[in-house]
């Protein structure tokens, strides 16, 4: 795949998808730690998603973004209250969403922070995320029609123009 500013190799990462009531199972690129993941690496845009918020890598990319210490300990301290707090570069949103389970019967709550900075994204959750897992699955066959026909990003990846 090319990038939309001439030539350059547009990478994702493909995990194995399954459906959302099937175990999830992934692989992470040699490249990077474990629990630090490249969604997406393109002129202008890098999405770092990282899943597992009390580890060192959160540190580091505090230190390399400059993200405030209270969004960090907010990342660390499930589960918080959605939000979104603006910091002078980027924006700090935590997202909550809700999953029931018949058997056990349970509702389960699960939470994603998002650094949204001028060209990237950095989400970090606790454990595997069906919505990230699902993400990774719909962009690489979305984005590229989205950069080609920018009026299709509004409709999401189901539309067409």
């Amino acid at each position: 795949m090319r990038g939309a500013h001439g030539g350059t190799p547009v990478q994702f990462y493909l995990p194995r998808y399954q459906s959302m009531s099937e175990t999830i199972t992934q692989t992470p690129p040699a490249e990077t730690p474990a629990s630090l993941k490249t969604i997406v690496d393109i002129p202008g845009l890098l999405w770092l998603d990282l899943d597992d918020p009390m580890s060192r890598d959160l540190d580091d990319l505090a230190a390399r973004y400059g993200f405030h210490e209270l969004a960090i300990e907010d990342c660390r301290h499930h589960l918080q209250l959605a939000k979104l707090d603006y910091y002078d570069g980027y924006s700090f949103i935590i997202v909550n969403s809700t999953h029931y389970s018949v058997k056990p019967c349970e509702v389960q709550v699960r939470e994603i922070d998002a650094f949204l900075g001028p060209d990237y994204i950095v989400t970090v959750h606790e454990g595997p995320s069906v919505a990230i897992e699902e993400s990774m699955f719909w962009l690489p066959r979305w984005l590229p029609k989205a950069v080609s026909m920018p009026q299709i990003a509004i409709k999401g990846p189901g539309g067409t123009p």
